[in-house]
């Protein structure tokens, strides 16, 4: 078997030990005077195989997904156009911490996962 991974990632993410998870990397425009792709690898989609709960950046989603507070349309739930998938991979959960902490005078979230990983799937 593999040496398990350490996975950091700039969002919450608590994940019991033992599930399943899928994590979907993805590219977006960062770029400031042009249009500039780079993929985020510290915000990734989170998806849990055994609970189906996802976590994930508020960037993958339509602008009016983060306009509504409260019932909404199923709108909400699709992706922006402006991302693009890169790489998705699979593994199981073998420790999972979650941390609060002070970056540039802004308190923030990071979650620590650790995956046995099994599969990698590139997308280009």
């Amino acid at each position: 078997m593999t040496e398990p991974v350490v996975y950091v990632f700039h969002h919450a993410a608590p994940i019991p030990v033992g599930h399943r998870v899928e994590l979907q990397f993805f590219e977006r425009d960062t770029g400031f005077f042009s249009v500039e792709y780079s993929e985020q690898l510290d915000m990734p989609l989170i998806r849990d195989l055994d609970t189906g709960i996802e976590y994930a950046p508020e960037w993958l989603f339509k602008r009016e997904a983060r306009d509504h507070l409260g019932p909404s349309s199923p709108r909400v739930l699709e992706m922006s156009p402006s991302v693009r998938p890169t790489r998705a991979l699979t593994g199981t959960v073998v420790a999972c911490r979650v941390v609060t902490g002070l970056v540039a005078a802004d308190w923030t979230v990071f979650t620590y996962l650790t995956l046995h990983e099994e599969e990698t799937r590139i997308y280009r």
